[in-house]
């Protein structure tokens, strides 16, 4: 039996009808996004909450802290600071077993991205990332750097375009 979703809320979305289903067997929805714009999407992508605006929000952060490049690409401060949060909380992140499964965090303030920018400014270079001063500490502004490193993973003849 389908679920009427007519006037839920789930995050900037707000259904407004019923769709015609074309090919899918599921139950679909037209909804007004906080924006003005309609979209239309599954009720079950509505409910696991993988469907939460049009899309203006994706384009709304990138627009705010201007990390968005012209390629489409975001910027390398912008990619430190996403890579450091999965790496904490993110259980299917490679390397959480040696920082979230450690009990490393990002402090509370840093989980906004301007904030991380405020605090440890633009990344210097492709050549630089993140660093802890104390391995076992948190990442917070009084334990972290931007600093230099050479991976073992870089192959060789790579170049640096920043």
């Amino acid at each position: 039996m389908m679920k009427n979703e007519l006037g839920n809320r789930y995050g900037r979305l707000v259904v407004v009808k019923r769709s015609k289903n074309k090919k899918t067997r599921q139950a679909m929805w037209d909804c007004l996004c906080d924006c003005g714009k309609i979209i239309t999407t599954t009720g079950i992508f509505l409910r696991r909450g993988e469907t939460k605006s049009c899309g203006c929000i994706r384009k709304g952060i990138n627009q705010i802290h201007g990390h968005n490049l012209k390629s489409g690409r975001t910027s390398l401060t912008y990619n430190s600071w996403r890579a450091m949060k999965s790496r904490c909380t993110r259980f299917t992140d490679i390397s959480y077993p040696y920082y979230g499964a450690r009990g490393i965090t990002v402090c509370d303030k840093w989980n906004d991205f301007c904030n991380f920018l405020a605090d440890m400014g633009e990344r210097p270079s492709c050549k630089h990332s993140i660093n802890r001063i104390d391995n076992n500490g948190n990442y917070e502004l009084e334990n972290c750097e931007w600093t230099t490193y050479n991976p073992p993973y870089r192959k060789a003849g790579t170049t640096c375009t920043n």
